[in-house]
């Protein structure tokens, strides 16, 4: 529902040929493996996400994704072993990453 802001940790994580139509509009933070290993459907990030967590679509199969200008954070190993048709596409410039 769009009334979700929060995604926790591992809450998705292998749902095995789980496929998630579309994120919350009102979506604003993804926890560490969130959304592991799933198929998004939807193209586009909501804009009110900001924060993408550690693994948080490790695994995912994420066709033509395209990332939110709203976004400040994106996690190490975030996009690990996904599987993406188009290269990821309008990242902002504020984004910062964890440093190891």
């Amino acid at each position: 529902p769009d009334c979700v802001r929060y995604i926790g940790r591992g809450a998705l994580q292998n749902f095995y040929g789980f496929k998630l139509q579309k994120l919350p509009s009102s979506l604003e933070y993804i926890a560490d493996l969130g959304l592991a290993e799933i198929d998004l459907v939807e193209q586009e990030l909501p804009n009110s996400l900001h924060y993408i967590g550690d693994s948080a679509f490790s695994g995912s199969h994420l066709p033509n994704l395209k990332l939110n200008e709203g976004l400040e954070h994106i996690g190490a190993y975030a996009f690990h072993n996904s599987v993406y048709e188009c290269p990821i596409i309008n990242v902002s410039t504020s984004i910062s990453t964890k440093s190891n």
